[in-house]
C-alpha cells in the first residue's frame, strides 16, 4: 500500500527537485533507511507498492547509487513494473534529471536525435534480438545466409551497437 500522493507531492523540496530517491520515500508506507551495501549512498526497506502484494512486512528494497540513481528490489517477486505501476512512477523517473539524457561522447550540447522511452528501446532491442537468434539458426541448420536475411543481421547489429554506446557502454 502506497501513501495517497499528488502530482506535485515530493517534486520539489526547498525550491528545488528532489531526488528519485527522496520521490519513493514520500509515496510509500512504513520505510526505514537501512545501510547501504558498499558503492551504494542510500538505501531502505519499505512495504512494497504493488497492489496486488498484500505486504504486512517491508519486503521492498530501495537503493540509491552515488550517482542518484534508484535500485529496487522486491524480496516477494513484484516486478519492477508492477511497483513502478503501484507508486504512480514511470521507470525513467529512477534516474536523476541531470542524467537522464547526457552524453557520453563528452560533447555537452543536448542530443538532437529521437527520444525513446527504456520499453521502446526495448522492444526494438528485442526484435532485432529475435534477427540474430533466426539469423544463428539459419547458419546452424544450412550453413549460410541469403542476402537479404544478411542484409537484416547487419542492420540488426548496426542498431544493437548504436543501442549500446547510447545507452553509455561502448566508445
Amino acid at each position: 500500500m502506497t501513501k495517497p500522493h499528488s502530482e506535485e507531492q515530493g517534486r520539489h523540496t526547498h525550491g528545488h527537485h528532489s531526488s528519485p530517491f527522496d520521490e519513493i520515500l514520500v509515496r510509500v508506507d512504513a520505510s526505514r533507511e537501512t545501510k547501504p551495501a558498499p558503492g551504494l549512498a542510500r538505501a531502505m526497506v519499505c512495504r512494497c507498492a504493488n497492489p496486488q502484494h498484500e505486504d504486512k512486512h517491508p519486503s521492498l528494497l530501495v537503493s540509491e547509487t552515488q550517482e542518484g540513481i534508484v535500485l529496487m528490489h522486491c524480496r516477494a517477486g513484484c516486478s519492477n513494473s508492477e511497483v513502478l505501476r503501484g507508486l504512480g512512477l514511470e521507470p525513467i523517473e529512477l534516474i536523476p534529471e541531470h542524467l537522464r539524457h547526457s552524453r557520453t561522447d563528452g560533447n555537452r550540447s543536448p542530443h538532437k536525435g529521437p527520444r525513446f522511452s527504456a520499453t521502446q528501446a526495448l522492444q526494438s532491442l528485442a526484435m532485432d534480438v529475435i534477427i540474430v537468434s533466426l539469423a544463428a539458426a539459419q547458419i546452424r541448420r544450412d550453413g549460410w545466409l541469403d542476402d537479404a536475411d544478411l542484409e537484416a543481421l547487419i542492420d540488426a547489429e548496426k542498431r544493437i551497437r548504436n543501442m549500446i554506446q547510447a545507452g553509455g557502454f561502448l566508445a
